[in-house]
């Protein structure tokens, strides 16, 4: 649960502005942490991920995740006039 709240909370903070240092920052501490709870299967998954997947795919795979997360939140999120 740990890990999904942080992997998710930091892709979304990454989407909402790349170019910010302070969401870019957060957003890799957040990721950072959420990697450091896993377990032995799940870290042995990770590390397989990290290092067969291209940088670029990877990279381009966080960022489709964190616009669908952030698409999803606008669209349950209610906007009263």
């Amino acid at each position: 649960m740990v890990f999904a709240l942080s992997w998710w909370l930091g892709l979304y903070l990454l989407a909402r502005d790349p170019r910010k240092p302070v969401l870019a920052f957060s957003a890799v501490g957040l990721c950072s942490f959420a990697t450091a709870g896993l377990d032995a299967t799940a870290r042995q998954a990770w590390q397989w991920f990290v290092t067969e997947v291209p940088q670029r795919s990877l990279h381009n795979w966080q960022n489709a995740a964190a616009r669908l997360i952030a698409a999803d939140l606008r669209g349950r999120v209610a906007v009263s006039s």
